[in-house]
């Protein structure tokens, strides 16, 4: 027989001893499945973080091999640009040289000149 002491909301039972064992059966197994979907849930998330972890690793790789060639190629750049300017350098002094000589030559040509005409 039921010790009838109170009515349970939940259910509109009467509340007692028997009744509160079956609520607790009931609830363990709810419980219990609530506990395997949680397990399955973790180790699905588990699962996808490692993937994600993969990708984010394999694309900071990536990211970091773009990211050398590029500086790579700024190195080498700037190198050739170095090597033009300095072989146009080098133009601009035989230049100044050979008209620095013209300049000298023909200076004293038209001294010889002005000399014989003298």
């Amino acid at each position: 027989m039921c010790n009838q002491l109170f009515i349970y909301v939940g259910c509109s039972h009467r509340l007692c001893v028997s009744h509160i064992l079956a609520h607790r059966s009931a609830l363990l197994a709810e419980a219990d499945e609530l506990r395997k979907h949680i397990k399955k849930l973790a180790e699905y998330l588990n699962i996808s973080f490692s993937k994600i972890q993969t990708i984010d690793s394999e694309a900071m790789n990536v990211v970091d091999i773009w990211w050398q060639r590029q500086i790579d190629r700024i190195e080498d750049n700037y190198v050739e640009k170095i090597l033009v300017i300095e072989s146009k350098e080098d133009y601009f002094v035989e230049l100044e040289n050979k008209l620095s000589r013209r300049l000298v030559k023909d200076t004293r040509e038209l001294l010889k000149c002005m000399q014989t005409q003298n």
